[in-house]
């Protein structure tokens, strides 16, 4: 008997110190999130609503230290974030407004209706739902051809604990027309993506997928981070991609 209650007590204290851990980092997940979206609110009125919205995160994929935000009010998601965890603490991937978030559920019902089992994989542009025999985008829910396969590309941020935001730039997006995008000089420098974005319109083409999709966006704004710049293309709502990630994937027009 005294065997059994010793063994007792050690499982007992044995969990303690793991639940302990469980809720600092919770706390310490949630807290990163809001001091996010306090700075976004702060420079980007158009923000604000986060700090009154319930919000929700999920893993994306097992054992991948990526976890998918979303804020909701009403009933209805209202913005998003990608958050990633790494040796140096939560960095921000990518982030948006708008009712149409990465991976939505609603989405994912409509993918579902074969049930097949769809499974997330989040690589920035390139994030999709994917099941036996199929491709999909997580943002539009677009079906993409088998043979684009699955990357996996690295997104680096700066924006982590603390990190302030100093400028943020929004152009009201013009509605689509027929040829919009007119590709003219290629945009490098993150100094002359400023530039041109003061002047006019900037178009991205992006080339995913090993070349096998091309995506053209509109350019409507960007936020300048102390240490990052953070472009905001027009995709089913608003959504930031850093600067020179977008670079890697494609290419900046004016």
């Amino acid at each position: 008997m005294k065997r059994w209650l010793g063994i007792s007590l050690l499982w007992a204290l044995l969990a303690i110190p793991w639940t302990g851990q469980a809720e600092t980092w919770r706390e310490a997940f949630q807290y990163q999130v809001t001091q996010w979206a306090q700075e976004l609110a702060l420079q980007d009125p158009r923000f604000s609503p986060l700090l009154e919205a319930s919000l929700n995160h999920q893993g994306l994929g097992p054992n991948s230290k990526q976890w998918l935000v979303t804020f909701s009010a009403d009933n209805k998601h209202i913005g998003y974030m990608v958050v990633e965890e790494d040796p140096n603490g939560f960095a921000l991937l990518e982030y948006g407004l708008g009712e149409y978030t990465l991976f939505d559920q609603e989405t994912l019902d409509e993918l579902q209706s074969n049930q097949q089992k769809i499974s997330m994989h989040y690589s920035g542009l390139e994030s999709v739902w994917l099941d036996e025999e199929r491709i999909y985008d997580a943002k539009s829910g677009e079906r993409y051809p088998l043979e684009a396969g699955i990357p996996k590309t690295d997104i680096s941020s700066a924006v982590r604990k603390g990190a302030l935001l100093h400028t943020a730039v929004n152009h009201e997006s013009i509605p689509y027309e027929e040829g919009w995008i007119k590709p003219g000089e290629v945009i490098k420098q993150d100094v002359e993506f400023i530039d041109k974005m003061s002047q006019g319109e900037v178009a991205y083409i992006a080339r995913l997928f090993q070349n096998t999709v091309t995506a053209p966006f509109k350019v409507v704004g960007y936020h300048h981070w102390e240490d990052q710049l953070f472009i905001e293309l027009d995709d089913y709502g608003s959504r930031y991609i850093p600067f020179q990630y977008a670079l890697q994937m494609g290419h900046f027009y004016e």
